[in-house]
């Protein structure tokens, strides 16, 4: 019995894999391409100092809207207290 032809030459072998070559980043081409769009998003980060700084900024925005809104709630009880009491003298029900 005869071996039997193979089913792609060596030219077809050939051309598949220069195919592949322009298809498939070789490994160094794969890290130059990460290390390349790594680098230019983290240029888009703000440095340690700026971004320190807008946290500083924004937790004293955050504190102010805190001590306002305790300030408020305070108002607002005084409020509903002052009605309760209000209510209660004139017996009304609510």
């Amino acid at each position: 019995m005869s071996k039997p032809k193979p089913i792609l030459s060596e030219a077809d072998i050939e051309l598949i894999l220069r195919r592949f070559q322009h298809v498939f980043p070789t490994k160094d081409e794969l890290e130059n391409t990460v290390r390349r769009i790594v680098k230019e998003e983290v240029g888009l980060l703000p440095t340690s100092e700026e971004f320190h700084t807008a946290m500083d900024q924004l937790m004293g925005e955050v504190k102010s809207e805190r001590e306002e809104n305790e300030i408020q709630q305070a108002k607002l009880s005084d409020h509903e207290d002052r009605l309760d009491h209000i209510e209660s003298h004139l017996h009304l029900t609510t």
